[in-house]
């Protein structure tokens, strides 16, 4: 599944941080997409980085258009996980707007809304002959490295409940963390998860 391909992709991103080649979240992105690239093709996903979300709903109602995710992940016309990262070595991650905008796409995932993310080769815009929908086991996942104290690395299971995310239940997310401890020169990768049962675990 798309999650496992990011987590076995994590001692490389690791690695590729621990020796300095990460400078930005732009750079972040960068990296994850050339490492996790192969098992894409492998395992026949599309990842689409930062699309603009065009979605024939007329009246908007999860309020996605418009939402630009980091990534997004397709098998066939399939949605099969909405992905964010963040970047923030050196300080604390601002979550909120991040896990507020993924949880209005697990809000809306059973749901018969086109979203529109081939684009057109003679004009650049959205081809509306081809469209997504939302897979009715939708995926979140949060990449993310930050300082250890930053409340989402310290109470993970947390900023996916009810209170930032307004669902009526814990979404079903990975949550994979690097957790830089500036004191002991070290960074931590750990995978929290609300998939099969609550669960932290130290790679």
């Amino acid at each position: 599944m798309i999650q496992k391909i990011f987590i076995d992709a994590l001692p490389e991103i690791q690695k590729v941080y621990e020796d300095g080649l990460v400078c930005s979240e732009r750079h972040f992105q960068a990296e994850i997409y050339n490492l996790i690239k192969p098992a894409l093709n492998t395992n026949n996903y599309n990842v689409f980085i930062e699309p603009i979300i065009s979605s024939n709903s007329v009246n908007n109602e999860y309020e996605l258009n418009g939402i630009i995710p980091d990534m997004i992940a397709t098998q066939g016309n399939s949605i099969k996980a909405i992905i964010e990262l963040k970047y923030v070595p050196h300080g604390f991650v601002s979550f909120e707007k991040d896990i507020k905008n993924m949880s209005k796409f697990y809000a809306a995932k059973n749901n018969n809304y086109e979203y529109y993310l081939l684009t057109d080769k003679n004009t650049g815009e959205w081809n509306k002959n081809k469209s997504f929908q939302l897979d009715p086991e939708l995926i979140l996942i949060y990449v993310l490295i930050s300082n250890s104290d930053a409340y989402c690395v310290t109470n993970p299971q947390e900023i996916w409940k009810p209170n930032y995310t307004n669902l009526n239940e814990v979404p079903k997310f990975y949550q994979l963390t690097g957790s830089i401890n500036p004191t002991k020169n070290s960074i931590q990768f750990s995978v929290t998860n609300y998939y099969d049962e609550p669960v932290k675990k130290k790679l």
